[in-house]
């Protein structure tokens, strides 16, 4: 079996959490979580949504991709 890429399979823990927080929120901005009662009806359940899409790029993955740019930039592969 091959190993495990890290890259693909990061160890998460609180303190890589915390530090990964650090370096991203400075590129991204706080979007809110909406609810929606006509949907926990129709659900059967409490449903919240994360609105990413509100993000200036307008982009759902931007946490994703400046995460992915940065460990390019880290790595001195051009992003």
């Amino acid at each position: 079996m091959a190993p495990i890429d890290p890259y693909f399979a990061p160890f998460l823990n609180p303190s890589a959490l915390a530090e990964r927080y650090a370096q991203l929120a400075p590129s991204l901005h706080r979007t809110p979580v909406l609810h929606s009662t006509s949907l926990d009806t129709w659900a059967g359940a409490e449903l919240h949504f994360k609105c990413e899409n509100f993000q200036k790029s307008g982009a759902f993955k931007m946490r994703g991709v400046t995460n992915a740019l940065r460990e390019l930039a880290a790595q001195g592969l051009p992003a």
